[in-house]
This record gives C-alpha cells, structure tokens and sequence, in this order.
C-alpha cells in the first residue's frame, strides 16, 4: 500500500507539470494567433496602397494617351507601375491564404491543447482517487483486496487517458510544425512585397518627374 502511495503522489505531480506545459503551450499558440493577425492587417493595408497605385496609374495611361507623342514616357512608366502594383496584388493574397492557413491551424491546435488538458485533468481525478482509496482502506484483508481491485481498474482507466494524451500531443507537435512552416513561407513573401514596394516608389518618383516635365 505505502509503495501505491507513493506512485499516486508521483503520478499526481507529473500530471500538474503537464497541465502547466500545456497552458504554456496555449499561451504561444495565442500569440501566435495574434501575430498572424496583426500581419493580416499589414497585408491588407498594402493591398489598399496597390489598389490606389493601380489607379492612378490607369488615370495616368488615359491622360498620356490623349496628350499624344509627348506622353508616350509618360505612359511607359504609368504601365510599369500598373504591373508591378498587379503582381503585388497577387502576392498579398497569397500571403492572404498563408495566413488563413495559419489561422486554421492555430484554431485546431488549440482545440487539441484543450482535449488534452481534459484528458489530464480525467487523469489528475483518477490519481486523487487512487489516493483516497489508499488513504481511507481499512486493515481487514478483505477491504484491502477490495480498495486494490478498485485501484486496479482506475489505474487501467489512467492508462487510456495517458494514451489519448500522447496521441493528442503528436496532433499538437504537427499542428505546431505545419506553423512554423507558413511562417517561413510568411516571412519570405514579405521580403518579396517590400522590394516591389520600393520598386513602386522608385517608378512613382519616376514618374512624377515625367509629370513635372510634361507641365512645363
């Protein structure tokens, strides 16, 4: 009996240290949640500077086309910049996707962290009870043999949920890589933005000086 004590004790203390992993689990996955969409907002707010680009390259390439012969460096540069802002429109909705994908899989990450810390907590009542069986067996042979068939079957009971809890935290571990992933490919889209950006600002300083030449 002292030796079923003591594993109870054991057994009642690792399951607290894997309920405080796992709330230190979900804890990252939130913020990681939250990064994804702070990023969604940066994304957006460069799709909306593409879109008025684009337009005003448009309203660029009408006006050249009417002024004529002497708007046609007017015009190359309006189209230049019309394609660049078309090509970054397409790399923020792919950047757009990624972090939907993100998304998704921080949501279903911490669905599986919340199994698992029901998983645990099964197993923390089934150890207390181990415990108070311990605890409370009498000295007379027959509650003795009883308390250990009870502790028999709970412990059978504990084994199930602990393989539930590994299963679970593989889940959580892919979950948690697939992420890592979609960051890096985050991350290398953004590089690609920021220099079409600096290419759009190039183009519209070039631009712009088309324009001051054509109205003198």
């Amino acid at each position: 009996m002292n030796e079923i004590a003591k594993n109870s004790d054991n057994a009642t203390q690792i399951t607290q240290n894997a309920v405080n992993v796992v709330d230190e689990t979900a804890t990252q996955i939130n913020a990681l949640k939250d990064s994804a969409v702070n990023i969604a907002k940066v994304v957006e707010t460069i799709a909306e500077i593409s879109a008025q680009t684009n337009l005003l390259a448009l309203n660029a390439t009408i006006e050249a086309a009417r002024a004529g012969e002497a708007g046609k460096g007017f015009a190359v540069v309006a189209n230049e910049i019309k394609e660049l802002a078309l090509q970054t429109n397409k790399a923020t909705d792919d950047i757009k996707a990624r972090i939907e994908g993100v998304q998704g899989a921080t949501g279903k990450a911490v669905g599986g962290v919340e199994r698992l810390s029901e998983v645990i907590n099964s197993v923390n009542d089934i150890v207390r009870s181990i415990a108070g069986a311990v605890d409370g067996q009498s000295a007379t042979t027959t509650e003795i043999a009883q308390n250990v068939s009870e502790v028999s079957t709970e412990l059978h009971d504990a084994n199930i949920n602990v393989s539930d809890i590994t299963q679970t935290t593989a889940d959580i571990v892919n979950d948690i890589r697939m992420l890592n992933n979609a960051n890096k490919d985050i991350a290398q889209s953004g590089q690609e933005i920021l220099g079409r950006s600096q290419q759009l600002r190039e183009l519209a300083d070039k631009l712009k000086d088309i324009v001051d030449k054509f109205q003198i």
